[in-house]
């Protein structure tokens, strides 16, 4: 995914933009708070292009195929109760989640703690 721009923000600003973007566009946020070394990029995921639920039973081959078959990074999760599942451990709690859930985006957007760089990637000048 080119990088479509770049800028500097303070971490205030980045909190501002991020839960814009969450309320008003729809992003998908992965944050990370500052302190951890190496742990400190943000991600936020704008206008998903493509979407993959893993299969319970067997999530790998599906998720490997849905990452190979659409460029560019993705975001998501597999789920607490998932991984009880695979490992045979039961659970008598109700599953508020899907498995997991995986999305390729028409843009990313990445900022760091550590040197408040932001970073838009994609290709859609129109982002």
């Amino acid at each position: 995914m080119p990088l479509a721009t770049s800028a500097w923000l303070d971490p205030g600003a980045f909190a501002g933009l991020a839960a814009h973007l969450a309320r008003h566009e729809g992003a998908d946020l992965l944050l990370s708070g500052a302190g951890w070394p190496d742990e400190d990029l943000c991600l936020a995921g704008l206008r998903p292009t493509a979407e993959h639920v893993p299969d319970p039973a067997d999530p790998k081959p599906g998720l490997r195929a849905f990452l190979a078959a659409h460029p560019g990074p993705a975001l998501g999760f597999l789920s607490y109760p998932l991984g009880l599942d695979l490992h045979g451990v039961p659970s008598a709690k109700p599953r508020a989640l899907p498995p997991g859930l995986f999305r390729k985006y028409a843009a990313l957007l990445s900022w760091r703690h550590s040197s408040g760089r932001l970073e838009i990637l994609g290709s859609d000048p129109a982002l």
